[in-house]
């Protein structure tokens, strides 16, 4: 039976090591984070301090942020889950292992959280003691809530944190569902088990104990698999441990911090011939590679006798990443003008409410909006042709027109006869942000179950030898 683990008060060195012990914590307004942790430990070196973990936020909005003040508010809420400062212990153990990791990411970030997180704390035991498949109800975590908040929380913002606690565990993956969410096992991993192991012996776990604490029960595998990922963790050096009888010892945890591969260095082979360390392995994001593969695509001597439709290219993402490349579009500018052509950016994100706005009869179209689908097949399609027809005119045969924010059109106008009605209009180059998926030349915006066939260039993150034109 799974408990839950309200640290103990009297090991004050807990904080210094970067946990947190006080009543409340971020669910009364935010959740673990997980894809704002994700795109911003992908846009800065592993090798930062503080200051430039701010930076990325505030300053080079690294999180995609639309106001200065929601990017404040995200690096408050993220320091206050993952204290973002390599001087603190406890990050500087999970940023380590979390760039070794290639799963069990989500899990690294929940760990994190929960040390540093009392209110989500209580709801570790309702969540990991529910068997896989069943259905879970917030209900459950009303009553732990309720306890740990001690009076502080009214009925509503303790339900509030319980929405936010529920999302925190899909985000992790022990839950899965939108509505109905329902307990899974997450992805194990042995990055995962030695984080666990390394928070027990900070609450001062017995050696023979680690493994029954309630950190490792949260990596929520059988013991026989704990044992394996324990033992594997062993062999990749970022624990000392070994098999006793049937469970397993660990000794001097502090290895999580001191070990060579879990500061990021590269192996011995990869050194230089006279015994220097090799350079640094640089580790992009999702949008940082794109930029790179349109890189690639820019830089290419361009052919001047292409029909219209060669002339187009699509630069193709998983939709979970939009915020990411709003923020790095920069890359995407400086890549262009760095190959010597000019960079126009057409956003169409707040194109259907600015017709709107102009629309005399709009009440009533809001009253009953089966009145206005005439409209859109016909004055709004020409209104957006002419929008992106305009910015084509204006540009030149050495140019790039960018088109973002195509996902606000989905359901008013399709993408593929938008860019079609331009294609005669496109003297230089014409590249599409486009949050969806391709396979050959089948493009599905926001992986919708229809897509269309088109003659463009596909940029992808992982294929940079794409076909240049």
């Amino acid at each position: 039976m799974f408990d839950s683990f309200p640290l103990a008060a009297e090991k004050p060195e807990l904080e210094r090591l970067g946990f947190h012990l006080g009543p409340l914590g971020p669910h009364a307004s935010r959740t673990i984070m997980f894809a704002d942790l994700q795109d911003l430990l992908g846009a800065v070196a592993a090798d930062v301090g503080r200051a430039d973990y701010a930076a990325a936020i505030v300053e080079e909005n690294a999180l995609g942020k639309k106001t200065f003040a929601n990017r404040r508010e995200s690096l408050r809420r993220l320091r206050e889950l993952y204290a973002l400062d390599p001087r603190v212990p406890l990050f500087r153990v999970f940023l380590r292992l979390w760039g070794a990791a290639s799963t069990g990411r989500p899990a690294l970030a929940l760990l994190a959280a929960l040390a540093r997180d009392p209110l989500l704390r209580a709801t570790a035991g309702p969540v990991v003691r529910l068997e896989p498949g069943a259905e879970f109800q917030r209900s459950i975590l009303i009553g732990p809530l309720r306890e740990a908040a001690a009076g502080r929380l009214n009925d509503s913002m303790i339900d509030k944190v319980a929405r936010y606690a529920a999302s925190s565990w899909t985000q992790a993956g022990l839950l899965e569902g939108r509505v109905r969410k329902v307990r899974r096992r997450p992805d194990s991993a042995p990055e995962t088990a030695a984080f666990a192991l390394w928070l027990a012996a900070c609450e001062g776990y017995p050696v023979r104990q680690l493994l029954e604490s309630p950190w490792c029960r949260l990596c929520d595998a059988p013991r026989p698999e704990l044992l394996r990922l324990t033992l594997q963790a062993n062999r990749l050096g970022y624990i000392h441990a070994r098999a006793a009888g049937e469970g397993a010892e660990c000794a001097n945890l502090g290895a999580v911090e001191l070990h060579p591969r879990a500061r990021g260095r590269r192996p011995a082979d990869d050194r230089h011939r006279d015994g220097r360390p090799g350079p640094k392995p640089v580790t992009l994001s999702r949008a940082e590679r794109l930029a790179r593969a349109y890189e690639r695509y820019v830089a290419a001597p361009w052919q001047r006798t292409l029909a219209g439709s060669q002339r187009v290219a699509f630069v193709v993402y998983d939709k979970e990443i939009e915020r990411s490349i709003r923020g790095r579009l920069g890359l995407f500018e400086q890549a262009t003008r760095g190959a010597d052509h000019g960079w126009a950016l057409v956003d169409c994100t707040t194109w259907f409410g600015d017709w709107m706005g102009r629309e005399d009869y709009r009440d009533a179209y809001f009253e009953a909006p089966s009145l206005l689908e005439p409209k859109i097949e016909t004055e709004f399609r020409d209104h957006c042709a002419q929008g992106l027809s305009t910015a084509l005119e204006h540009a030149g045969e050495n140019d790039v027109v960018a088109v973002l924010g195509v996902a606000s059109l989905y359901g008013f106008v399709r993408v593929s006869e938008l860019v079609r009605s331009v294609e005669p209009a496109i003297r230089g180059r014409l590249v599409v942000f486009f949050p969806g998926s391709v396979a050959g030349n089948n493009f599905r915006l926001l992986d919708a179950r229809d897509g269309w066939n088109y003659m463009a260039v596909a940029i992808t993150a992982d294929d940079l030898e794409m076909p240049l034109s």
